[in-house]
C-alpha cells in the first residue's frame, strides 16, 4: 500500500469532521510521506557482468550482482552516501580477483581474498561517508 494513502488515527472526533485542522495537525506527516514515496523503492537492482575495467554507477542502484569473467579493476561512478552491497559471483572458470579501489578501508583485515570456485558468491558491503568507502565483507556462499 502507498505511503500517501496513510490515514492518521486521532481519537478527536471533531478533528475528523474538521479538514483544516487536521491539515494542520498532521501537515508535516504529509511531507514525510512526500518525501518517502519520491525516493522510489528502498534499493535497486543492477547486474553487472564483469570485464577487464568495470564501473558501478551509484545512480543506477545500490545492490549489484557482479559475475566475474576475468579479473576486473572496479571503479565506482557517481558516489553517494549511504550503502552499497556487492554479491560477487565467480562465473567462467573461476578465480578471478577484483583491484579495489584505493578510497577503501577494510580495516586490519584488508581486502578480501574471494572465493575461487566457480558459481561461489562473496557478499561485499561498502558504506560510503562523502570521502570514504568502509568496507566489510562475507565470504564462501
Amino acid at each position: 500500500m502507498p505511503l500517501n494513502k496513510f490515514i492518521p488515527v486521532y481519537p478527536d472526533k471533531a478533528l475528523e469532521q474538521d479538514q483544516d485542522t487536521t491539515l494542520a495537525r498532521f501537515g508535516h506527516l504529509n511531507q514525510i510521506v512526500d518525501y518517502v514515496n519520491s525516493q522510489g523503492s528502498a534499493a535497486t537492482l543492477q547486474s553487472l557482468t564483469a570485464t577487464a575495467t568495470t564501473t558501478i554507477d551509484f545512480a543506477l542502484g545500490d545492490l549489484v550482482n557482479l559475475t566475474l569473467t576475468s579479473n576486473t579493476i572496479l571503479t565506482f561512478a557517481n558516489p553517494r552516501v549511504g550503502s552499497i552491497i556487492i554479491k560477487v559471483i565467480q562465473g567462467g572458470i573461476g578465480g578471478y580477483e577484483i583491484t579495489w579501489p584505493a578510497n577503501i578501508n577494510w580495516g586490519e583485515d584488508g581486502a578480501p581474498s574471494l572465493t575461487v570456485a566457480v558459481g561461489k558468491t562473496d557478499i561485499i558491503s561498502l558504506i560510503y561517508d562523502g570521502v570514504n568507502f568502509y568496507g566489510s565483507y562475507s565470504l564462501n556462499y
